[in-house]
């Protein structure tokens, strides 16, 4: 299927079968509404202790980050195979349900913590949030839903699971970063581009450079 011509803005988009084929979910990861245990069984990784990412998980970057205090971030999401993304309001794309995203947090070269977002149904209400902090020998990360101060002798602070809903759900997309203004960029990882270059969800005749308005979800 010829993935690079012009898509009209305002649809949704997803990634079918070669020759317009019925598109079949070989990865399928689970439907998650209790946060598991350790990082290592959320689906980010293909071997943890390596640090070895999954090959269905895209690495991102948004044009516009957050500062953190000084924490350098790592970025990655998982978008269901055959699952779409509603773009019909360009400044706040709908997630497809089975999504995960994850941001992991470094401070003063210590990995502290790796932050997940799954939803897992259609309902406003239908997401997990789940802060999950790193060990000592940075070959896994606990569930921690309390939040931790200082965590692993820095100043930095992992949020509770109830401070991360807060936060995110003041947007109706939930994920910050991850959307047309904040991938519009030449840089690394996925962006406007290479998801419509792809066929994966993405509008490919939205503006490369961020030029109008709403908001930018900084991440």
């Amino acid at each position: 299927m010829d993935h690079s011509g012009p898509r009209p803005s305002g649809a949704a988009f997803f990634a079918g079968g070669e020759g317009g084929a019925p598109c079949v979910d070989d990865i399928a990861l689970p439907l998650e509404t209790a946060a598991p245990p350790k990082l290592s069984g959320t689906g980010l990784y293909a071997d943890i202790a390596s640090d070895t990412v999954a090959a269905y998980v895209r690495p991102f970057e948004p044009q516009f980050p957050l500062w953190s205090d000084g924490a350098t971030k790592r970025r990655f999401a998982y978008l269901p195979k055959c699952a779409q993304v509603d773009t019909a309001d360009m400044d706040h794309w709908q997630i497809p349900v089975g999504a995960r995203f994850w941001k992991e947090f470094t401070r003063d070269g210590v990995r502290v913590e790796t932050r997940l977002i799954h939803r897992y149904g259609p309902g406003a209400d239908d997401w997990l949030f789940a802060a999950y902090q790193w060990d000592e020998t940075n070959q896994e990360a606990s569930y921690v839903p309390s939040g931790v101060p200082d965590a692993n002798g820095t100043t930095h602070d992992i949020p509770s699971a109830t401070q991360c809903a807060t936060c995110h759900t003041k947007l109706p997309e939930r994920i910050l970063g991850f959307g047309a203004i904040q991938l519009s960029h030449a840089g690394r990882g996925e962006t406007m581009a290479t998801l419509s270059d792809a066929g994966l969800p993405a509008v490919a005749g939205a503006p490369r450079c961020a030029s109008g308005t709403g908001t930018s979800g900084r991440a």
